[in-house]
């Protein structure tokens, strides 16, 4: 639709990755099948697709590691996960590290920092792998 003689175009939709259709369908395997759904987009799409899981809700999954790395030290005035992470919030709660953004956001997650550090870290490693094994 055009926008009237001298009035501004309204902003242009982000252009999205691919990704599996008809959304019905697509929710449903993501409930019924995560791990296996999940593998079969990225066999067809690739390492980075998007799932339409609402009107509301679009999400844009990778699994390449330099993506990664630009989402968690991009700016977080655009960034923002606990935005994001709503949905979570009956679970985790509202003061999750996950569903905070801003300041309460890096205070959380300042409180959380030690635990994840040097030789504690190689110890949750092992222990990991233990389990997994």
């Amino acid at each position: 639709m055009a926008s009237a003689v001298g009035a501004p175009a309204p902003p242009a939709e982000p252009a999205l990755p691919p990704g599996p259709t008809p959304r019905p369908i697509a929710v449903a395997r993501f409930v019924l099948q995560p791990t296996r759904f999940l593998e079969d987009c990225r066999r067809r799409y690739g390492s980075l697709f998007t799932l339409r899981l609402s009107a509301e809700r679009t999400v844009v999954i990778t699994d390449d590691v330099e993506i990664v790395k630009q989402v968690f030290t991009g700016d977080p005035q655009l960034l923002r996960a606990g935005e994001g992470n709503v949905v979570l919030r009956p679970l985790l709660g509202a003061r999750s590290v996950l569903t905070l953004d801003g300041p309460e956001h890096l205070r959380q997650r300042r409180l959380l920092l030690p635990p994840f550090h040097g030789e504690r870290m190689r110890y949750y490693r092992e222990a990991m792998t233990e389990v997994a094994e």
